[in-house]
């Protein structure tokens, strides 16, 4: 059967028999679907919105870009269901085993995910604002970007361990595990605590060392943009590889967070290309100078070293000497971040701001 495009509001398909049948852009509000039959089914962009799937079966089901918000999928068969880009704000998941999928950029606000199964499912962007967690399992799943607040709920979450990064290329691998010792797991409630700092905190994995200068410049432009200056460097970590760093950002409640995070990179990469040319014209450096010297920032011995000292000086070294350009830059970091008076080594690896 193909309804494509058809609008269907307030239509009976209870038990209804509608295997591969087309839905596409289709408008099904209000409609009574409960026990439907709709494995294989083609539902992208469709208007589902506030439906009570109830016993149906979308397994296999395309349900990609679909308007799910305030739906009730509590008892419906999701297995192999592709639901990229859907919009499930208010809807609920709770019990729903959404194990191993690719649930990237999908928006659930507000979702109850309650005693869902999500464990080694990529949450990547997943905006998840205001989501019920509660008994979720999310062992083993990707965390990257995924955007939290005060009011979404991890209390009980069932977590051995996340990942925080995830690879560029197919397959995708997950990458950047917390805790990082593959042999050790979460203790109770120590994912919880964790997290709940992270409510208002970007975290930046840079993965071939960072250029300072132009971070300097990168976190003035966003206090610039977002007009609070009350964000500030949380942490600086060295992460799992060698030329590897965590910075987490703490961005208070008056900002947005995913507009934080998408400005503090969408301006790092312009300002590291800035930095080179004052590399080149300052110092003659070479491309292969700037990358070394990118890379060796991500030591944190040597950070450590000037931020304690925290020195303001004026770049005018005609050469280019990694340690005199690098106590400036570290020196004006230190001193753009509000209130750091001191700085401290936590377990060798972590400089808190």
């Amino acid at each position: 059967a193909d309804f494509s495009g058809c609008s269907l509001p307030k239509c009976i398909f209870k038990n209804a028999k509608l295997k591969k049948a087309s839905f596409v852009r289709a408008d099904l509000s209000d409609s009574q679907i409960e026990g439907a039959e709709l494995t294989e089914a083609k539902l992208s962009s469709a208007n589902l919105s506030g439906l009570n799937f109830g016993r149906v079966d979308l397994s296999k089901a395309n349900l990609s870009e679909a308007n799910l918000s305030g739906a009730d999928l509590s008892s419906a068969n999701l297995s192999g269901a592709a639901l990229s880009g859907a919009n499930l704000s208010r809807s609920n998941l709770s019990r729903a085993d959404l194990a191993n999928r690719d649930l990237t950029k999908l928006d659930l606000s507000g979702a109850n995910l309650s005693g869902a199964n999500l464990s080694g499912s990529n949450l990547r962007e997943t905006n998840a604002v205001s989501a019920n967690f509660a008994g979720a399992n999310l062992t083993g799943a990707c965390i990257k970007d995924w955007h939290i607040n005060k009011e979404t709920n991890l209390q009980g979450v069932q977590v051995d361990y996340v990942y925080l990064e995830i690879s560029d290329e197919r397959p995708f691998t997950f990458l950047e595990r917390r805790p990082r010792d593959s042999s050790e797991a979460f203790k109770v409630g120590e994912f919880l605590s964790l997290f709940q700092k992270a409510f208002d905190t970007i975290e930046l994995i840079f993965m071939d060392g960072i250029d300072w200068l132009a971070f300097v410049q990168s976190l003035q432009d966003l206090r610039k943009q977002l007009d609070d200056e009350t964000i500030a460097i949380r942490s600086i970590e060295k992460a799992g590889d060698s030329h590897s760093l965590v910075v987490q950002l703490d961005v208070s409640s008056k900002s947005n967070k995913s507009d934080a995070d998408r400005y503090i990179k969408e301006f790092y990469k312009h300002n590291k290309v800035q930095a080179e040319q004052v590399y080149r014209e300052r110092f003659d450096a070479t491309a292969q100078q700037i990358s070394d010297y990118r890379k060796r920032n991500a030591d944190p011995g040597t950070m450590i070293e000037a931020f304690a000292s925290a020195q303001i000086t004026i770049i005018n070294n005609p050469n280019f000497n990694n340690q005199t350009f690098n106590e400036s830059i570290i020196g004006n970091l230190a001193a753009l971040n509000k209130g750091t008076q001191n700085a401290k080594q936590e377990n060798s690896s972590r400089v808190i701001m």
